[in-house]
């Protein structure tokens, strides 16, 4: 099987790495729900993300930067969602929203990011671990539907990888992701720090 989709990509230029982590946060902050570009505005400057992007100008020059980056940007893909893009009809301006790019009709209904990191922890603690050791995982607790064949695909093995590469460095309802790059042909490793909260 291919491996070269699991590799977190190093030689990004920093702003698309940055488009990745940003992509992520807002998916952590609001799933699928549509945004409009203020919203994300904020989001960007509570990350320190985008700097580049948004500039030092007024706020409403940096709503317009920011909006006109996201349109440009309208069906890329970042990590393991797209961008989508359409005019809100009510505001008179356009709206924002991330489409899982195929995550949502791979996993299980009741899947999260978060309750996997709770099963990981609780499985190999502080251990690097690779993508196939988390999708096993997963598919053993039934966040996997195993009977569609995403599994044997390695689709879905390219999706979670994509995903954990792109929140690496971040915290979701904390946890912490960290990323070992791959070396010498093997996959990149990946492992998991828990928020004090959970130790408790």
């Amino acid at each position: 099987m291919n491996s070269d989709c699991l590799r977190c990509p190093g030689h990004r230029a920093p702003q698309d790495d940055d488009w990745q982590r940003f992509v992520a946060e807002w998916w952590q902050a609001s799933r699928d729900k549509w945004m409009a570009a203020d919203d994300l505005l904020e989001l960007a400057v509570n990350h320190a993300r985008l700097t580049a992007v948004i500039g030092d100008g007024s706020r409403r020059s940096q709503q317009s930067r920011l909006g006109i980056a996201l349109v440009v940007r309208q069906g890329k893909q970042f990590g393991a969602w797209r961008i989508s893009v359409e005019r809100d009809r009510h505001r008179k301006c356009a709206r924002y929203r991330l489409v899982p790019a195929e995550i949502e009709g791979t996993l299980a209904p009741r899947w999260r990011l978060a309750d996997l990191l709770v099963v990981w922890w609780r499985r190999f603690g502080p251990h690097w671990v690779t993508v196939d050791d988390l999708l096993s995982l997963a598919t053993g607790e039934g966040h996997v539907p195993t009977d569609r064949g995403y599994v044997a695909s390695g689709a879905l093995r390219c999706t979670l990888g994509s995903m954990l590469c792109a929140l690496r460095g971040s915290r979701v309802d904390g946890w912490r992701i960290e990323w070992r790059p791959d070396h010498d042909g093997t996959p990149p490793r990946f492992r998991v720090h828990p928020h004090e909260a959970h130790l408790r």
